[in-house]
């Protein structure tokens, strides 16, 4: 996995509409975050609960994420 800094996201999706954001916020208070993403996130970003969407680590998990279709995906751990 390669770290990217907020401005060469921005690079990125500017450049390249292929691109999927996937929101991840968590905190041990609070561990859905969709309150706070829906109260701002990255434009087009889709929303994932890290409980219910990542904590499947098998192939099938991955899939189900948006890699079926060999798009480039980038995460967005925001922490609260």
């Amino acid at each position: 996995m390669t770290r990217i800094s907020a401005p060469e996201l921005g690079e990125l999706l500017d450049s390249d509409a292929s691109i999927v954001v996937l929101d991840v916020r968590w905190s041990l208070a609070a561990p859905d975050g969709r309150a706070a993403y829906e109260a701002g996130h990255i434009p087009d970003a889709v929303y994932v609960d890290l409980e219910a969407d990542l904590s499947d680590h098998t192939i099938t998990g991955c899939r189900m994420l948006g890699n079926r279709s060999q798009r480039p995906t980038i995460f967005n751990p925001v922490s609260l």
